[in-house]
């Protein structure tokens, strides 16, 4: 995953500022020791090999040992260098710096009681190194502690952005997957009623084959986009209804009352369509004289209303094998696109089926 350069540059800004704090606290606790500038000279030189700390442990030790849970071998090299870092700081205190305070300040009760108790001038020179450097572990532990804690809400929020990009990933793929489902059942459908008209060798089967022309043309050219006008969506429902009407010789009981004029808003395409398909489908509109549907679609203040009706007839007529997975399909979609901004109420009531969709576009 790679970071854009507004987030480096952000990142950058804070690691700089956390460092400047860093050194101003240093050269604060320095000042009344060494004076000011000798304060700012030590702070900016502890500053740049704590960051040496900092860095070691959040780039290389962590990742390589402690975060593949090699922990003893991360504890050690960690023990490792605590120790070398505060021999090197001690040793600068003394030499360097000439800083008498902060190399002997701390161990003068230490020496006189070694003195009083006959220890030789070695074992003293060597008690005083290791206590030098034991008073410069702290700073060196706390460096730690902090990049101990920055490393792993780092590679926390990285694994957060991970997952939620392979799960924007696999919503992508699940969302075109189901769009690929949707429209080769329709078009099934559609050359089933065109079979249909030609096979009673129908007037209607060029005006039919017009209208499917459109519907294709649609489907090749803008269901590619993730969102459609909704003028466009109801005049593809407009077509599909038209070649429901030329599948019978006889005026079909089909009613559709269109209430969105001049609306701007945007849809996710072939979302209605599989409704329109089951109420047909249920209706059985084709075969029974009872058969109705009747469909209702109306927008108002960024939300649009979608209702569809049909008859249940009493005698159960034989089902195509396809049918199912467009509503299947359409239900998931809304979850996907439109998750908390729409209502589906599906209900059967005696002779009647209906399916009422509640979306808010806005």
């Amino acid at each position: 995953m790679h970071l854009s350069s507004t987030a480096r540059r952000n990142n950058l800004i804070i690691h700089l500022a956390f460092w400047v704090g860093y050194c101003s606290i240093l050269t604060f606790i320095a000042y009344d020791v060494t004076g000011l500038w000798s304060g700012i000279l030590r702070a900016v030189t502890l500053v740049t090999i704590h960051a040496g700390v900092f860095y070691l442990n959040s780039e290389v030790l962590m990742p390589r040992f402690l975060i593949k849970k090699k922990y003893w071998l991360y504890f050690l090299l960690t023990l490792v260098t605590i120790l070398i870092v505060g021999a090197i700081i001690h040793v600068l205190d003394r030499y360097a710096f000439l800083s008498d305070h902060f190399s002997e300040r701390g161990g003068r009760f230490m020496k006189k009681a070694m003195r009083e108790m006959g220890v030789g001038r070695g074992k003293r020179m060597l008690l005083h190194f290791i206590f030098g450097v034991m008073r410069n572990v702290f700073w060196t532990v706390l460096v730690l502690f902090i990049s101990m804690a920055y490393t792993t809400a780092r590679n926390n929020r990285k694994r957060e952005q991970l997952e939620n990009e392979l799960r924007s990933e696999k919503l992508e793929a699940e969302m075109k997957f189901l769009k690929s489902q949707t429209n080769p059942h329709f078009l099934f459908n559609a050359l089933n009623n065109i079979y249909a008209l030609s096979q009673m060798k129908s007037d209607r089967t060029p005006e039919m084959v017009l209208k499917l022309s459109d519907i294709l043309r649609y489907n090749l050219y803008e269901c590619n986009d993730d969102m459609v006008p909704l003028e466009k969506e109801i005049a593809y429902i407009e077509n599909y209804i038209g070649l429901q009407q030329l599948k019978s010789e006889h005026q079909q009981n089909i009613v559709f009352t269109n209430e969105v004029q001049g609306s701007h808003l945007m849809i996710a395409p072939m979302l209605l369509i599989p409704f329109i398909e089951n109420s047909f489908k249920h209706s059985k509109i084709e075969d029974t004289e009872k058969g109705w549907v009747t469909i209702l679609i109306e927008a108002r203040d960024g939300q649009i209303t979608f209702k569809a009706e049909n008859s249940v007839p009493d005698v159960e007529y034989t089902k195509d094998k396809v049918g199912g997975i467009g509503l299947q399909n359409v239900q998931r979609r809304l979850e996907l696109i439109y998750p908390e901004q729409h209502k589906l109420d599906i209900e059967q009531h005696n002779n009647r089926y209906s399916v009422t969709l509640q979306l808010q576009l806005l």
